[in-house]
């Protein structure tokens, strides 16, 4: 672990603090880091929506499906409805969980 025995103190008006407070808050960061990266040069992002890995896992279900549907057709030269439906019901899923993202 790093040992850090320097500090640096800024002053910030209202509307500097303010944003600055905003930007840490998206990051989902410590303020203490999120400014030792912003020191070192890191692009920093901010952190996925709380339902990311909701829409990810979706996702990886539609992918599933996909390939099992896939997967028949290459074996049977058909798919079923029902697995056609399947995959237009997660892909309905994984549409209105991105439009409730915005």
């Amino acid at each position: 672990m790093r040992n850090r025995n320097n500090q640096i103190v800024i002053r910030l008006n209202d509307k500097e603090y303010k944003y600055f407070r905003k930007q840490v808050e998206l990051s989902g960061l410590p303020m203490n880091t999120y400014i030792i990266l912003l020191i070192m040069g890191y692009k920093i992002k901010e952190r996925p929506h709380r339902d990311y890995g909701k829409l990810a896992w979706e996702i990886s279900k539609v992918g599933t499906n996909i390939n099992q549907i896939a997967h028949k057709v290459n074996a049977a030269g058909n798919a079923s409805n029902s697995n056609i439906d399947t995959a237009i019901l997660l892909l309905k899923k994984i549409i209105e969980l991105m439009r409730d993202m915005r």
